[in-house]
C-alpha cells in the first residue's frame, strides 16, 4: 500500500467517523479546528485505523501531536511500515 492509499484509508475513516464527504477532506485540515474532533474522537480514530491496519499502535502520547489529517497519515506510515507493504 503506498502513501496515497494510506491517505485514502485515513480519509475514509475520518469521513465515516465525522459524517463528512471523503472528497471534501484535505490533508491540511485540522482534526479539532476544522473537523470538530475532540481527544476521545481522535483516539477512536486511531483504534479504527489499528483495526484496518491489523496492528496494535502505541497511541498513548501520540494524539496531542496529530493536528492535521496529514499528520495522522505521516504518523501511521512511520509507525506501521507494514501498511505500505
Amino acid at each position: 500500500m503506498d502513501g496515497d492509499k494510506v491517505a485514502g484509508l485515513v480519509i475514509a475513516a475520518i469521513a465515516n467517523q465525522t459524517g463528512s464527504n471523503a472528497a471534501d477532506l484535505k490533508l491540511d485540515q485540522e482534526l479539532v479546528n476544522d473537523l470538530g474532533l475532540d481527544s476521545i474522537d481522535a483516539v477512536e480514530l486511531l483504534v479504527i485505523l489499528e483495526r484496518q491496519a491489523g496492528v496494535i499502535l502505541e497511541i498513548d502520547n501520540q494524539v496531542e501531536n496529530l493536528v492535521t489529517i496529514g499528520d495522522v497519515v505521516a504518523w501511521l506510515i512511520a509507525e506501521v511500515p507494514s501498511v505500505l507493504a
